[in-house]
């Protein structure tokens, strides 16, 4: 088996299991509002930061989805999203990836699972060895004005992996830098860096 692959599947693997560990409720998406450690000031320890970016929705880590005031997404595509999530997670990823390709051309350009869509497409992709194709797909979303941070952050230490896999090591400590300096509480710092899972 080719070792970049394996070494991608890891990577995959930490990140996801990064992901799940970090939720912090198992209610249905989009349900509820999630507070951030900055919305509760008897939390903070540290001086407040300014934001390096425009203000957007910063509901994370409570879920995989922002909670969108302005959503036209009905609840069967949330389910249709979720169940391909599902079909993924047992990789069952032919059907998975099939799936979240349908759902992209259901979902308007600027909600927020429009975003967790193309981001669900390009883990297919690496799934698939398809790197360059993988993370063009990340590329591409990272600097839109509307993509959520909670999406952001997790695709700057996505694309960064995937350049890691490409042994484009410069590119990829671009990714971390910038994840760091945009999240710097992010709890994925812990592994933006390319020996995290070596």
């Amino acid at each position: 088996m080719d070792i970049l692959f394996v070494k991608l599947q890891i990577q995959y693997l930490l990140f996801f299991l990064l992901v799940l560990s970090s939720c912090s409720s198992v209610a249905p998406v989009r349900s509820r509002l999630f507070e951030t450690r900055a919305e509760t000031p008897k939390e903070r320890t540290e001086p407040e930061i300014a934001p390096a970016r425009p203000a957007r929705p910063s509901q994370r880590f409570g879920d995989t989805l922002p909670v969108s005031r302005n959503t036209s997404v009905p609840p069967s595509l949330i389910a249709e999203f979720e169940a391909a999530v599902a079909l993924f997670d047992q990789q069952k990823t032919d059907r998975a990836c099939a799936k979240f390709q349908e759902l992209l051309r259901k979902v308007h350009q600027g909600d927020s699972l429009y975003f967790e869509i193309r981001f669900k497409i390009s883990e297919c992709a690496a799934y698939n060895a398809r790197y360059e194709e993988a993370g063009r797909i990340i590329d591409e979303m990272i600097d839109n004005p509307q993509l959520p941070n909670n999406i952001l952050e997790k695709s700057l230490v996505w694309l960064g992996q995937i350049y890691c896999s490409m042994n484009r090591n410069a590119e990829a400590t671009m990714m971390f830098l910038r994840l760091k300096k945009e999240f710097p509480r992010s709890e994925y710092i812990q592994v933006a860096r390319c020996d995290a899972v070596k």
